[in-house]
């Protein structure tokens, strides 16, 4: 559409456009000159016009034969000459019988009117026989008017270029997508492309495989993450290294399904991340990165945010019992999934050991000083400790209490499991565990109890274990005979406020 210069408004728009076009033309201009190599060029088109030196004149549309003749005799001669190649056609290796035939196709009235039409656009000549990409670009001083006129105006024509066009299309285009050249995959599918519906196809062949590549990578990342847990800075990386939303973003309305399956395959994998791996934090994250590709499938956006808003909650009644507390002005100290924090002591749940925790009561009633302590170890021996003392004043135990029952609430929702899974793993390799004055093993506990006189060895079978957890100490007895006993402080015995989950385990494993 050619604008009325008075209309401002148009103009405006127009200059919106033209603001965001020139600079992505300048980008393109400079990345795209070797796209395709000189051994490339000529493939699909061959003007005669060029092939023959025949300059046009105000008769254009009608050549004389003695002027074909002789031009024709011109290119067999420098074929025989040049070893079967042509210099004004950049040494582009021409047959014989190729040379013999291009002046033929300016004989036919019809043709000849075609081929004008392609040389006297230049920039569409340059793209049909060298891949050039100028006529994609936008300009202000390149409007096809006569060529977009005789293709609404001649059917013909439009299926004489469609086929040539639609090949080197789906050469450039292959080649930018490999090549990983944004800018000009981002002009070509913004261009016009002047072909016919049966030719769109063609025009997309190269694209569709790298397109095809790129979700069979995501694919073996999918099937990875059904036997591993998968890694979130790698998957980054592979999409960042293949330019995945960059490309995807891109595609037009042909490729919708292909987006639609890339944004897929990365919500299976947020499924798996949970399903198999119980992870919510890493399969929210993976779903996040649903969110860099912009796609229309309304389907697919109201699964997605169902996902989103099912993990969300996932992750908000994981984490309901994680504490996050600051005992004084420089000292922050929190427990949760990942593990224990205390200032900048960081020990990773995987890293945990031990654990030990109770209060003290010292003094009399209305002024006793109540001592809180919880005590965490890793493998490495290193320990982070919370301890603090209060005087039963106003609501100073009341909140010191609750503060405590939340961390201790915070280490078995989040520290305890780890622990007890290795204890479980010690046992069951036929190895024992001392916790206290207890010898555990797989059978089941062995400990001294008090004899009439002297202490008696005991070994008690894992059903015939009772505990129980009364003013701070852990007690285990034989269920049968309750004065077969034996006792132990909760808050100076690692892991002996333990042995009742791990005592209901092994008897669950032991029927």
């Amino acid at each position: 559409m050619i604008l009325r210069p008075d209309y401002q408004r148009a103009e405006e728009q127009l200059d919106i456009i033209r603001q965001k076009l020139i600079p992505l033309a300048d980008r393109t201009k400079i990345i795209s000159k070797d796209l395709i190599k000189p051994s490339e060029y000529f493939q699909f088109y061959i003007s005669p016009f060029e092939a023959l030196q025949i300059e046009l004149n105000e008769s254009a549309n009608v050549i004389d034969v003695k002027v074909v003749q002789r031009a024709k005799k011109r290119l067999l001669q420098e074929v025989d000459l040049n070893d079967g190649k042509v210099s004004w056609l950049g040494d582009y290796s021409l047959s014989k019988s190729r040379a013999l035939t291009i002046g033929d196709e300016l004989l036919d009235d019809r043709r000849l009117r075609y081929h004008l039409a392609i040389f006297q656009n230049q920039r569409l000549l340059r793209f049909l026989t060298r891949g050039d990409i100028d006529r994609f670009l936008y300009a202000d001083d390149y409007f096809p008017k006569e060529t977009i006129e005789f293709l609404e105006k001649d059917p013909d024509f439009h299926s004489f270029l469609s086929k040539p066009f639609a090949q080197q299309y789906n050469l450039l285009l292959s080649r930018a997508l490999e090549l990983q050249l944004l800018p000009v995959v981002e002009v070509l599918f913004n261009g016009r492309r002047w072909v016919l519906p049966e030719d769109d196809d063609t025009c997309f062949e190269g694209a569709n495989k790298q397109v095809n590549y790129l979700a069979n990578l995501l694919q073996i990342e999918v099937n990875k993450g059904e036997k591993e847990k998968p890694d979130l800075l790698l998957l980054e990386s592979l999409l960042h290294q293949h330019k995945f939303p960059d490309i995807f973003n891109l595609l037009p309305v042909p490729f919708r399904p292909a987006q639609t399956n890339i944004v897929a395959k990365l919500r299976a994998l947020a499924i798996s991340c949970y399903n198999n791996y119980g992870d919510t934090d890493l399969s929210q994250d993976v779903l996040n990165l649903c969110k860099r590709f912009r796609f229309k499938n309304i389907e697919l956006n109201k699964k997605l945010e169902e996902d989103s808003k099912t993990i969300a909650e996932m992750i908000a009644e994981e984490r309901k019992y994680e504490v996050k507390l600051v005992f004084n002005k420089d000292r922050s100290f929190e427990i949760t999934k990942d593990g224990i924090r205390d200032g900048n002591k960081f020990l990773p749940v995987s890293s945990i050991n031990k654990m030990r925790w109770g209060i003290t009561i010292i003094g009399y009633t209305g002024g006793a000083k109540y001592d809180y302590l919880v005590v965490i170890t890793n493998d490495a021996g290193k320990t982070i400790k919370a301890s603090w003392c209060v005087y039963n004043e106003g609501e100073l135990v009341p909140n010191s209490t609750k503060h405590f029952n939340s961390i201790v609430q915070a280490t078995l929702n989040y520290l305890a499991d780890t622990v007890i899974k290795k204890i479980q793993s010690v046992l069951l390799n036929e190895q024992s565990v001392i916790i206290g004055p207890c010898t555990l093993t797989k059978g089941g506990v062995e400990f001294k109890s008090q004899g009439f006189l002297f202490k008696k060895s005991q070994f008690i079978r894992w059903l015939e274990i009772s505990t129980e957890i009364k003013n701070g100490h852990v007690i285990v007895y034989k269920t049968s005979q309750s004065n077969v006993t034996t006792t132990m402080s909760a808050r100076e015995t690692d892991n002996a406020v333990l042995l009742p989950i791990i005592t209901s385990i092994m008897q669950n494993k032991n029927p």
